[in-house]
């Protein structure tokens, strides 16, 4: 099992915080990303209805998963499509060079997709002489920017516009002091159109599935997923089996709220979708389509009833964008494909061959991260239940015992926590939390006089 240690985790989220350039971008667009939420969210008569909509959908489907996937996976295979099943992340990915083995190396294009990600399918690619190729707008520009890890809905959170400009502008016209964004915009799309045209395998993630019908949905915006599997052999699309929405009925809400919750802001958001591969009289459009059902720890959550819920998430990144930890030190605090609170709570059944232990004090225990959740997600509790069974379980880091040691040394006694003055006890506590906090957090001042000694002189009085 790889372990980061507290020392090493503490480092790297400092040297993050100490990035005041990247972290401001990242505040602005955070920022944008609230404000437009906010408004968004103005189209709903009812949104708590529509929340409890939704919420009422995704729980359905984890009361009942082995029911919607067999009724999912009988729908779907009507249309001509495969599935593959993947207990593991490494189970997908040795099913995906399955299907890729026998291809050109150059012939392989991938989009972006948290759920690539957490194959960690581009890493063994990285292997290969000639690795894929990105086959969408965020893939290539992260692919520039060695951005490897970013936002749920958004791959280029540390990136402001006139970052990206500059890069392409230096990519396309290096000769050039001054180039309007149009320009660039088309030398981008020439530059994609050539590299995912007439190649065999696309591989791409699903945002939702859909059990009544065997569709396979995502949300697009530009019509990039569909250019790159217009020509392509074979699409291959990774799912995880916590994905299912039970009808096309409940797509309505679902994809409103997403959109709003992430703050895109779209009314209607567009999608598309995928019923199996082309027919006969096709013009366009993949011979095979294959789809990896990813677990990949997903029946751990399931099985605890304390955080099972976590699994009707939707993606949206409502979490993140409230959280203070990823505003200030972004993926640095986590260094895994989900960050923010979701992240968190996921990462000890996504990663179970990492020490994650850390992560659980990756974040604050804020009230803001539960009550915007589109869903009602518990965040605050399902991460206080991670803390409590790490600590049952005898799995904290030796800095966190001795923390909780001399914790419980000095508040089980009066006289040690009324020890020196409050100028002394203040600086103590200070020296010792900013070891593990850093400078970046408020630390709480402790009181001139406890409640006790308070309590004494009111009742003098």
């Amino acid at each position: 099992m790889s372990v980061i240690t507290q020392k090493k985790y503490n480092d790297g989220i400092q040297a993050a915080a100490a990035d005041e350039l990247t972290q401001q971008k990242r505040l602005v667009a955070v920022e944008k990303l609230l404000a437009t939420q906010k408004e968004a969210m103005k189209q709903f008569s009812n949104a708590p209805l529509a929340q409890k909509r939704l919420s009422y959908a995704r729980l359905k489907v984890l009361e009942e998963l082995d029911r919607y996937l067999i009724q999912f996976e009988k729908k779907y295979l009507r249309g001509g499509g495969k599935i593959f099943w993947a207990n593991t992340a490494a189970d997908a990915i040795e099913k995906i060079k399955n299907v890729t083995d026998d291809c050109r190396e150059d012939t392989v294009v991938y989009q972006w997709s948290k759920l690539l990600q957490e194959t960690g399918l581009l890493n063994q690619y990285g292997k290969r002489e000639v690795p894929p190729s990105p086959g969408d707008t965020v893939s290539l520009l992260a692919s520039l920017t060695n951005e490897k890890y970013s936002h749920h809905v958004y791959g280029l959170m540390d990136q402001s516009p006139e970052d990206i400009h500059e890069l392409l502008r230096q990519r396309y016209y290096p000769e050039e002091d001054v180039v309007g964004g149009k320009a660039l915009s088309r030398s981008l799309r020439k530059e994609l159109a050539k590299t995912v045209t007439n190649r065999e395998v696309v591989i791409s993630g699903a945002d939702f599935l859909v059990a009544d019908s065997g569709a396979i949905g995502f949300c697009s915006d530009n019509g990039e997923r569909w250019l790159a599997t217009s020509t392509a052999k074979t699409h291959i699309i990774i799912a995880g089996i916590d994905q299912l929405i039970p009808t096309m009925d409940d797509i309505e809400v679902l994809l409103p709220l997403k959109a709003a919750s992430s703050g895109i802001g779209e009314r209607y958001p567009v999608y598309d979708f995928v019923f199996g591969p082309a027919r006969k009289n096709s013009l366009n459009g993949p011979q095979e389509v294959i789809l990896i059902l990813l677990n990949n720890g997903r029946t751990t959550l399931l099985q605890n009833s304390d955080i099972r819920n976590i699994l009707t998430c939707i993606h949206c990144g409502a979490c993140q964008n409230l959280s203070p930890v990823y505003r200030v030190a972004g993926t640095a605090a986590y260094n895994i494909p989900y960050s923010g609170p979701y992240g968190v709570v996921t990462a000890h059944a996504y990663h179970p061959d990492t020490d994650v232990t850390h992560l659980n004090y990756a974040t604050t225990l804020g009230h803001k991260i539960s009550s915007r959740c589109p869903v009602g997600i518990n965040l605050r509790e399902m991460i206080l239940y991670n803390r409590n069974a790490v600590v049952r379980n005898d799995q904290a880091t030796p800095e966190m015992r001795r923390y909780i040691r001399n914790y419980k040394f000095f508040t089980l006694s009066r006289k040690r926590m009324n020890f020196g003055g409050p100028a002394i006890r203040n600086m103590v506590v200070k020296r010792q939390l900013s070891m593990t906090w850093g400078n970046e957090r408020a630390f709480p001042r402790i009181a001139a006089k406890n409640f006790s000694q308070l309590y004494h002189h009111k009742k003098k009085s």
